[in-house]
């Protein structure tokens, strides 16, 4: 029997939560529009904590953010589509060169 390491578990660990959180927040979205909260404000509400969370991330990364815009300007529509469809393909190569 193979040892498990806290490396194998912590993404289905991760997943586990993220279904918890996710089975949460729609709990308690239906608890409080049962009270008479309207849909519209509890949109409001997800997206206005979602930019809180998300802020600093973005802050952190406007530099490649502003970088990509860049190269959208000097290139074609067509070629940023194609790029952007390529994504999977480079991280499918990335995971088979560093597993």
């Amino acid at each position: 029997m193979v040892p498990c390491t806290w490396g194998d578990v912590l993404p289905f660990a991760a997943m586990i939560m993220m279904e918890i959180a996710d089975v949460g927040a729609a709990t308690i979205s239906k608890a409080a529009m049962s009270k008479g909260m309207s849909s519209y404000v509890s949109v409001v509400y997800s997206s206005a904590l979602g930019t809180i969370f998300l802020l600093p991330c973005f802050i952190l990364q406007s530099s490649s953010l502003l970088l990509a815009y860049n190269g959208i300007n000097y290139s074609s529509p067509t070629l940023t589509s194609a790029v952007g469809n390529l994504i999977p393909v480079f991280t499918f190569m990335l995971a088979i060169i560093f597993r």
